[in-house]
């Protein structure tokens, strides 16, 4: 038994190094842009609306595309440099960019098309 502890204590460094690879490429990969005219998906905190993710987009100088599939996520577009930085500020917790064209969400926002 100890030595099969030991074993996976040789190897945590290891295992840490590739965790942390691993998330770094990711966090690279999509972390949010501040170019204009860029999709962006928006995660707000849990029980935020739409109507006031909305509005907080358009106060960051953003534009709502769409609803995300879950309360509080919110595929917008960045209107001017900076929107993922302004965002953040009126409460989202998250900015990244979409991961494809049209996003992963496909959710439509009440009252948008």
């Amino acid at each position: 038994m100890a030595e099969q502890q030991r074993e996976w204590l040789d190897l945590a460094p290891a295992l840490a190094l590739a965790l942390a690879g691993f998330l770094a490429v990711s966090w690279m990969t999509l972390a949010g842009s501040d170019q204009s005219g860029q999709q962006l998906v928006v995660i707000f905190p849990p029980g935020t609306g739409t109507d006031q993710a909305a509005s907080a987009i358009a106060q960051a100088d953003g534009l709502l595309v769409r609803a995300g599939g879950w309360s509080g996520v919110i595929v917008a577009e960045a209107a001017a440099p900076g929107f993922a930085s302004r965002v953040r500020a009126l409460g989202a917790w998250a900015v990244f960019r979409v991961p494809r064209p049209g996003g992963c969400m496909t959710a439509t926002a009440p009252g948008y098309s």
